[in-house]
């Protein structure tokens, strides 16, 4: 009836370890696997056009009335065969999607005394003032995924819808061991001044039967009962049973359920302990944790990215089969009070979707310690009136939800955004006109998300950013050839925050490496440029006529077009390239000719000549105490390369050397400039 503990289970592999030494830790695990199981049995996803031959691998077919017979086929291993070995052989067959254990789900339920102030927790989360907002409505169906309803029961007489048993295949889902009617009184009891009253008062039931009378359901039956959920157009899913072990074809079967617009709410867990539980723990689902009669964390409850939210969940009294009444705790019990404010939120806000529903419960939840969201507490304990009573934040110029209408980023420009509700992705696009080193951040300064992003080309995806924990920032850097780029940013845990996140994109030269940060602020300036076919060229050295524009583009002066006169040098006319920028430059008294009245534009500029233009460009004085070896007081460059260093615009080399005869590179020349502009 219950998950076996950790002491049962390790006793168990130790046996098993005992009676097979050689292979005893895997025999050890594939007889854990098979005990989480439903009768050794394999839900397997056919591909398309291909079918599945039971037979020809010696194993059972279960032929009984399915509805997802078109979906799935359902065999089981005989026992003389090795269930692991078998179905890692099923998964690699060349007709098959999909494979995956059948296994066991339990209910949530820890035992507990009669009484303990009936239903106090009615108090706790406002339901006297909710119910004078909305009692709820008959055209809201909740489906409760469970061991079956007591129809029968005075307290939900006239409530409940006809449903279907999946464990016995027909349509009477009585409830043979009672979890189910209590978890639905919970959710629907009848308010008839006697007894106990549900959440919602006005919604139908739809009893589904996926566990057995000992509270076990497997996997299959749970795809069933979702299945037949979304056929039965319920608007709200109750499913108080967990398990920790993952799977996709139920992830699969939430999934859609989601795209069907119903809202799912499951159970967390009892085992105090911080795992993922399922399917809790699936996107679509909020996952609900308990508290006790004092709003602290029910210390039996589980925790961690799983929750949600949090509901009372210790001393539940409510309905029993068979006419009668009892006291419970656990998140089952929790679960379903979540449910049944889902139903009234539904019959008050009718044109609201399942994504509204989900963050207006969670943005309503009543926190203890004002943290918008915590393991203990999720976004903190549900409130029937606050929920009922609250309006959403309009989601209208949110960033697109899918790669085809993506919002262009541009770069050097940030984008702030937020991820707004637990199903939200946020999608990019960036175009890249020439081969660069590009640069993402995702700054994010939330204690509530922890976000990812996925790059992508034409192809699919490149890359994932995915670091950092939650709060922390994410970058990346990559070359990109010319093209069209995405970025998905999403966050783990399916949370949101009122928090914005920055996305920043930022472009550098593929081939440079040092001063990368110096020469992309003086590219974003627009100072420099690099060359058409994308790169810097970061050792070559810079011209006389390079170093003039790049001096008159730093003081907002543009050589192109401005109003000159002939600057009297030999070799410039007015049809030489540069000719505007030289002769202004010579105006201002940035430069000098050469003794031969040239001005030798494709020449290269002398680190003593990119001195002694500096300090004629921008008035600089100083005196640097320091001497470089290789600058003497008589050097044509001395004062210059001292005025340059005393303004901590240059370093020199490590043997105290300046080299002030040596060509000057961009990258230098680029540093130099930037000391300047940050000094």
């Amino acid at each position: 009836m219950y998950l076996r503990t950790l002491s049962i289970m390790f006793l168990i592999n130790l046996i098993v370890m005992l009676i097979h030494p050689s292979g005893s830790l895997a025999a050890a695990e594939s007889q854990s696997m098979t005990n989480d199981v439903n009768n050794r049995r394999v839900i397997i996803q056919v591909k398309d056009d291909h079918h599945f031959a039971a037979d020809k691998w010696g194993i059972q077919e279960i032929t009984s009335k399915q509805l997802l017979r078109d979906q799935y086929n359902l065999v089981r291993i005989p026992n003389h065969m090795d269930y692991t070995e078998t179905l890692d052989d099923i998964k690699q067959a060349s007709n098959v999607a999909m494979a995956e254990p059948d296994y066991i789900r339990q209910k949530t339920t820890v035992p507990s005394d009669i009484g303990n102030d009936k239903q106090w927790y009615l108090d706790r989360i406002q339901m006297p003032q909710a119910w004078d907002v909305e009692t709820g409505s008959s055209d809201v169906t909740i489906a409760v995924l469970d061991t079956g309803v007591d129809a029968g029961h005075p307290e939900l007489n006239g409530r409940v819808r006809s449903g279907y048993d999946f464990v016995n295949n027909d349509r009477d889902p009585d409830d043979d061991n009672g979890h189910g009617t209590s978890v639905a009184g919970v959710i629907a009891a009848n308010a008839n001044e006697e007894g106990v009253s549900g959440i919602d008062l006005g919604a139908e039931l739809l009893p589904v039967k996926i566990a057995n009378n000992a509270g076990e359901a497997s996997v299959y039956h749970i795809l069933e009962g979702i299945q037949y959920a979304i056929d039965q157009g319920a608007d709200v899913i109750n499913m108080s049973f967990v398990s920790y072990r993952s799977s996709k074809l139920e992830k699969n079967a939430v999934q859609k359920a989601y795209e069907a617009g119903i809202l799912q709410v499951a159970a967390v867990g009892n085992k105090a302990i911080n795992e993922p539980s399922y399917p809790a723990a699936y996107p679509a689902v909020i996952g609900v944790a308990a508290t006790n009669q004092q709003g602290d964390h029910a210390e039996f409850s589980n925790y961690g990215d799983a929750v949600d939210v949090t509901a009372p969940g210790q001393s539940i009294y409510t309905v029993h089969k068979g006419d009668r009444y009892d006291t419970y705790q656990g998140t089952s019990y929790a679960t379903p009070i979540v449910s049944g404010i889902g139903g009234l939120l539904k019959a008050h806000r009718p044109s609201w979707s399942n994504v509204q529903l989900k963050k207006a419960l969670e943005a309503s939840a009543v926190s203890p310690d004002k943290a918008e969201w915590t393991g203990y507490f999720g976004y903190g304990q549900v409130n029937a009136h606050r929920a009922l009573t609250m309006d959403l934040d309009g989601w209208s110029d949110d960033v697109p939800n899918t790669q085809a209408s993506a919002k262009a980023l541009a770069f050097d420009q940030p984008v702030s955004e937020k991820i707004n509700h637990s199903m939200d992705n946020d999608w990019y696009r960036l175009e890249v006109d020439k081969r660069s080193k590009v640069t993402i951040k995702l700054s994010n300064p939330s204690q509530t998300l922890d976000l990812t992003a996925e790059l992508h080309d034409a192809d699919g995806p490149m890359a994932t950013l995915d670091a950092q924990a939650a709060g922390g920032d994410e970058h990346d850097t990559f070359t990109a050839d010319a093209g069209t780029y995405y970025l998905n940013v999403q966050t783990k845990h399916h949370r949101w925050s009122t928090v914005p996140y920055d996305i920043s994109i930022s472009k550098q030269f593929p081939d440079v490496e040092r001063y990368a940060n110096e020469i992309q602020y003086l590219t974003q300036q627009g100072i420099i440029h690099g060359f058409s076919d994308g790169t810097f060229k970061p050792n070559q050295n810079v011209t006389r006529l390079q170093a003039v524009q790049m001096l008159l583009s730093e003081m907002d002066i543009d050589g192109d077009q401005a109003t000159v006169s002939d600057p009297g040098f030999k070799d410039v006319h007015a049809d030489t390239y540069g000719y505007e920028a030289i002769a202004k430059a010579a105006e201002l008294d940035l430069i000098n000719g050469k003794e031969d009245v040239s001005f030798d534009a494709g020449g290269q500029l002398t680190r003593g000549q990119m001195a002694a233009m500096l300090v004629s460009a921008y008035d600089l004085t100083g005196a640097y105490n320091d001497r470089f070896t290789d600058v003497p007081n008589g050097h044509w460059a001395h004062d210059s390369i001292d005025i340059l260093a005393a303004n901590d615009m240059a370093k020199g080399y490590p043997d105290h050397t300046f080299r002030p005869e040596q060509p000057i590179s961009r990258e230098h020349f680029s540093l130099f400039l930037y000391n300047y502009m940050n000094g």
